[in-house]
């Protein structure tokens, strides 16, 4: 059987962090934690919406729960090349 693996999107992980939409925090506890990983640009774009913060702000605290329990994926030139495409 092939293993499902979820790579989470900033938006995403935003929801899971704030607790915004109850139903996507909902699904991700329902989700093995070896099953879903972040790209290392989802992880720069979390750590990036934190520089505007006061560093007592508690969104750090929950930022940096939510990555240590999260595998974190390298991009390799190849991936960098696609996402450009797909974003142009």
């Amino acid at each position: 059987m092939t293993q499902r693996v979820y790579t989470l999107d900033t938006d995403i992980s935003s929801y899971v962090i704030n607790g915004r939409v109850p139903s996507v925090r909902a699904w991700l506890a329902e989700v093995p934690p070896a099953d879903a990983c972040l790209s290392v640009v989802t992880r720069a774009e979390l750590l990036y919406g934190l520089k505007a913060l006061p560093p007592d702000h508690h969104n750090h605290l929950r930022v940096e729960r939510f990555l240590s329990g999260m595998t974190i994926l390298p991009w390799s030139i190849e991936a960098a090349d696609i996402h450009a495409e797909i974003r142009h």
